[in-house]
């Protein structure tokens, strides 16, 4: 195998075991999170250097979570977590004053169950 300069560098850095492996197979996958990025930015203000950025985080994040024996293709699984990084990046930068998470799906969860109760006829 015929390593490049970069390649080399990675190598002689100390590192702990398993983290050149890692760092390959984030290389490997790159492009995934590009993608990534490239569909979300024009959803919002975010620069697209900063949703490539989360998406790189969901995808590290992918592959040290990914479990080959459920039967999922690596690409599958590190697309959706790097989408979901950037979802949740932009859910939590999308208001000046943030509100919780929780509190923002329990609202979502409620304005649902409204919505249904007024389909079916029901008084609020």
């Amino acid at each position: 195998m015929v390593l490049n300069a970069r390649q080399r560098h990675e190598e002689r850095r100390c590192l702990p075991p398993g983290t050149n492996q890692r760092n390959q197979k984030v290389l490997q996958h790159l492009g995934l999170a590009h993608c990534v990025a490239m569909r979300q930015r024009h959803r919002g203000p975010e620069e697209r250097d900063d949703l490539l950025q989360e998406a790189c985080l969901g995808l590290i994040q992918g592959l040290q979570k990914f479990d080959p024996s459920r039967g999922l293709r690596p690409s599958s699984y590190l697309m959706s977590r790097a989408n979901g990084q950037v979802l949740h990046y932009r859910r939590d930068r999308s208001r000046m004053v943030r509100i919780p998470w929780r509190l923002q799906d329990l609202y979502v969860s409620g304005q649902r169950l409204q919505q249904e109760r007024t389909q079916k006829g029901h008084l609020l």
